[in-house]
């Protein structure tokens, strides 16, 4: 069950591509951390699992919104998964929502770019001027069907 805009427009974008993909679905009663909102697997030359949380600021009328840090509460999990082995990748998919994904900001970092820009980050959020900033390179748009091109942009940060 997805929780708001962004991970209805991941799932929907999951479903487009030929990757195998899941929302992981966590048990409030297991006591357990999930590392993240979905699971992705492909194979290219090697088998790649990879690992995405789905963050959303919704914007006012303006356009401004701010990503506090504290809401990445699993930070650790994902990094220590990015880490594991040469194939395990996390990644932060954060959006700025602006009612239409038009106007939205769309950014897919990887998770240790994120907890290198919070470790030195002298705030404890991150605005849309800010986050245009620090991850341009990684922001990307919106396609006909509000989805995004998944396996593009995956395979772009790994090959």
């Amino acid at each position: 069950m997805v929780k708001n805009k962004t991970e209805k427009m991941f799932s929907k974008s999951l479903r487009e591509s030929s990757l195998w993909g899941m929302k992981i679905e966590s048990n409030p009663l297991a006591h357990q951390q999930q590392p993240g909102d979905y699971i992705l697997t492909f194979d290219t030359m090697k088998h790649w699992t990879i690992i995405v949380e789905a963050k959303q600021v919704t914007c006012d009328e303006n356009g401004k919104g701010r990503f506090a840090f504290k809401r990445l509460k699993n930070l650790i999990p994902l990094r220590t998964f990015d880490r594991r082995s040469f194939n395990h990748r996390g990644y932060l998919l954060l959006t700025y929502n602006e009612n239409m994904w038009a106007n939205s900001d769309i950014y897919l970092i990887p998770i240790n770019a994120i907890g290198d820009l919070i470790a030195k980050w002298p705030m404890v959020s991150l605005n849309r001027e800010d986050a245009q900033k620090e991850f341009g390179k990684y922001k990307h748009s919106i396609q006909s069907g509000s989805i995004i091109n998944i396996e593009k942009i995956l395979l772009g940060y790994i090959e």
